[in-house]
């Protein structure tokens, strides 16, 4: 029997070592409930997580993570050593803790769609060679944006910063959209660069709930 989530994140189906949770349902480490991972510590989680990247990498294949819960403070500076020429998906993910995307570099899209970040989300100084895409995630607490490099488009459609955002020095060489309010406590854009259109369209209805 596969993870209860198979069904939408099929990249988690063949993972057979499965929690039963509070909700009745099983599953796998990726999308077990926060504080429902058989006591395995943020640590022995993240470590989990780099298994997979590195088993991905090495198979050739795109990295995905969509709706995995990931259970505390992550650090992805540690694929410094192995640029990603890959397609990374975090779709849906949730990070419970600070996460840190500082200094890295995508080589092929990264996705972020849905994603809810809990707390502080470091992108200083990452580079996106190629799209990227935000639409509909939700910062709830400060979004470090200053220096990132957006090579292609940057999507942030109906994403919601519920705290300040700060995209100072940012790049743009291609259209970056984003939404009319998404901003609720202030953004930066000082000294930003565009390359080609910001965009602000009309949020969609219903966006915006906190996590």
């Amino acid at each position: 029997m596969p993870c209860d989530m198979a069904h939408k994140y099929e990249w988690c189906s063949k993972n057979r070592s499965l929690i039963k949770a509070s909700d009745g349902n099983r599953y796998c480490i990726f999308h077990a409930p926060h504080g429902e991972k058989q006591g395995i510590s943020v640590e022995e989680f993240n470590k989990l997580v780099f298994e997979h990247i590195k088993e991905s990498l090495e198979q050739e294949k795109d990295i995905n993570l969509t709706g995995t819960i990931f259970e505390g403070d992550f650090s992805f500076t540690g694929l410094q050593s192995s640029t990603p020429l890959c397609h990374i998906d975090f779709s849906g993910a949730t990070f419970r803790g600070a996460v840190d995307f500082a200094s890295m570099e995508f080589g092929s899209k990264v996705s972020f769609k849905r994603a809810i970040f809990c707390g502080v989300s470091d992108f200083s100084n990452t580079v996106f060679n190629s799209t990227a895409h935000f639409d509909y995630a939700t910062f709830n607490d400060e979004a470090n944006f200053t220096g990132a490099h957006f090579e292609e488009q940057a999507h942030f459609f109906d994403a919601n910063f519920l705290q300040k955002a700060d995209f100072s020095t940012a790049v743009f060489s291609k259209e970056v959209y984003f939404t009319l309010g998404a901003f609720k406590s202030g953004a930066l854009f000082t000294n930003v660069k565009y390359g080609a259109r910001a965009v602000f369209k009309r949020p969609y209805p219903g966006i915006g709930a906190k996590t």
